[in-house]
Parts: structure tokens; sequence; C-alpha cells
């Protein structure tokens, strides 16, 4: 019994991952960064649809985060940086984003976020994504 249980602990370790996030060009060293990790299609960019995700207070124009213990999948990661603390991407009256904002594969569109399908990226190994928001 106790070799099953070792043997079990030994696989569900191998198949985890640690993600690393990069982010850079924050221009205003102000304001917290919203990291999400999503692994569906569904609620992707959305703030508390992620999968895994973290908010974090910026202290410089650079931005390092690792997600440790990570299975192997296929996810996708939304970025955007909250000036005024509201916990949304905020945008102008055309619908163009007023705060800084970024995706994996640094997918940019004018009016329109990047979808789950473009952004996404396959889990086999640790693995650094870097994004450049704007």
């Amino acid at each position: 019994m106790r070799i099953l249980f070792i043997t079990i602990m030994y696989i569900s370790v191998s198949f985890a991952h640690s993600l690393e996030v990069n982010i850079s060009n924050i221009q205003n060293i102000k304001g917290k960064l919203y990291i999400g990790v999503y692994n569906k299609k569904d609620g992707f960019g959305i703030v508390g649809e992620e999968y895994i995700g973290v908010i974090k207070k910026i202290t410089s124009n650079t931005f390092k985060y690792k997600f440790q213990d990570i299975s192997g999948n296929t996810y996708a990661i939304s970025v955007f940086q909250d000036l005024n603390d509201n916990s949304v991407l905020d945008k102008n009256f055309l619908g163009k984003p007023v705060e800084s904002y970024g995706f994996s594969n640094n997918i940019r569109h004018i009016f329109s976020s990047a979808t789950f399908d473009e952004s996404k990226f396959e889990l086999t190994k640790n693995k650094i994504i870097n994004i450049i928001i704007e």
C-alpha cells in the first residue's frame, strides 16, 4: 500500500509544471496587475473566471510571477493593469481600453480582446511566457 501511495505521489508531481509570466512595458508604476490563467474559452479574460490568477501591486516597469504545480494542459493568459482600483479593464466610449493590457502570444486588437484560441499555448513542461502590455 505504501508503494502505491508513493507511486501515485510521484506521478502527480511529475506532471506538475511551473509557469513563469514576465510582464514588461508597464508605463505607470501604480495600481495593480491582474494576471489570469485560463483553461477554457468560456469566460476568457473575465476576472473571477480564471483557472488560477493573482492580483499584485505594481512596483516597477516590469513584473514577474511564477505559478507552481500546474498540470499539463492548454492555457491562455490575460493581463491588465487596474489604475483606479475598480477591478475591471476600463474602456472609453468607443470600447477601446484606456488601461494597459496584454495576452499570451502578445495578440493585440484595437477594439476587441484577443480570443482564447489566439492566446492559447500548451503547458507540457516548465514554461516562461513574456507579455508586453500596452
